[in-house]
Order: structure tokens, then sequence, then C-alpha cells
């Protein structure tokens, strides 16, 4: 018979547990041949022992087996690793120092309904004023920085991050030549701007291996 005892504080001393147990009526239960009495005797269970059981009829004997495990140190790490969004133009930049992250995404992105893509730290959890955070999940409205609470895995430590996306500046998708002119020509240009065609007359003789134009 196998008794588990898991996720024991870390900082538990194996060596000096003192159980609390129950047996069957009239029972009685010794470790390597002590008598155990709940609540007050002291074992070292750095490894399993062995709990022999007496029946009340003083022949039944059963051996249990009583396992400790030490549950392991809770992280408390509270970052945010990676942090994305769809309408972004270049990765993120995290600073890990100001737990600030900063973005930016297409212009004419819609700021009030983004959905971010992002890792914490192990075991972490993340929310913006006590909502709870799915990464790829959650939309929620950067029209103004927003914060992300992060709570560690040990449910004690949280750091707050500020996160600031902004809208990449209008690009123009004009491709039209407005003026051209050359030193030697004579008379005004003739821009072209249905066909995308433009007409220079210079003098005869110019060398038109070596001409410089200034255009807008």
């Amino acid at each position: 018979q196998l008794i588990s005892l898991d996720n024991c504080n870390a900082e538990t001393d194996l060596t000096a547990l003192v159980a609390d147990f129950t047996v069957s009526t009239g029972a009685t239960a010794k470790v390597n041949g002590v008598l155990q009495t709940s609540g007050t005797k002291q074992n070292n269970f750095t490894y399993p022992i062995i709990y022999s059981v007496l029946a009340e009829d003083e022949i039944t004997l059963i051996n249990w087996i009583v396992q400790v495990t030490v549950a392991p140190e809770l992280s408390h790490d509270a970052d945010i690793l990676s942090y994305s969004i769809p309408q972004q133009t270049s990765p993120a930049f995290i600073d890990a120092i100001d737990h600030e992250i900063t973005i930016e995404v297409d212009y004419g992105t819609d700021l009030s309904q983004l959905t971010a893509t992002f890792t914490l730290s192990a075991g972490a959890t993340a929310t913006i004023n006590g909502t709870t955070q799915l990464s790829g999940v959650t939309q929620n409205n950067f029209t103004s920085n927003v914060t992300y609470t992060v709570l560690a895995e040990d449910g004690t430590t949280n750091t707050d991050w500020l996160v600031i996306i902004t809208e990449a500046p209008y690009k123009s998708d004009s491709t039209e030549i407005i003026s051209f002119t050359v030193p030697e020509q004579i008379g005004v240009t003739e821009i072209d701007t249905l066909n995308h065609f433009i007409d220079v007359t210079v003098p005869q003789g110019t060398n038109l291996s070596a001409l410089i134009a200034s255009f807008t």
C-alpha cells in the first residue's frame, strides 16, 4: 500500500515531520519497530518510510509506504517575454528594465479593437483592469496606453507593463513626376500625366548622352 503526499512547501524540513493519521479501530502503527502516535512522533521522510499497521486481531499486518514529495519552488518572474500585433509594421520593442513595450501598427489600423499575441514568464498570468488576458484571444482598446499587470507563478510577485501602440504615419502611393527640366531645353516641358510621357525639346547639336535633369 502506498501513501503519497505531494507538493509540500519547498522549505519543509523532511527530516523531522510529524504526521497526523488515523488507523482502523484497535489497530496500531509502527515505524522500524517504534510505536507511532498521531500528531506526536517525528520521523525522517527524506526517503519513503514504512508504517507497519497491525490489526486489532494482532495477526493481520499491512505495510504502508509513505512518500513525501517537496514541491518545486514557484517562479517569482513576472515578465512579458514576447508581444506582437498582426498589424504591426516591425517587431515590438520590449524594455525589460522599465517594463514598457512600444509597437507601431499600419496607418489606418483601428486601435480600439486589437488582439495581442504574447508570452509570459513560466506560470505567470496577465490582467488588464482585472480582466484576464488570453494570448491571441482577448481584444483591447489601445487608443490610449494600456497597462498589463503580470502576476508571477508564486501568486505574490506582480509587475505592471505599459504597452504603447502608435499608428504609422500616412505614406502616399502617388508615383507622379510633377515637373521636369534640363538646362539646355527650349520651351516648356510637356508632361502627359495620363500616358506617363514627358516631352522636352533641346537645341540641335545638344549632347543627349550627358544631360542633367531637374525634377520633382
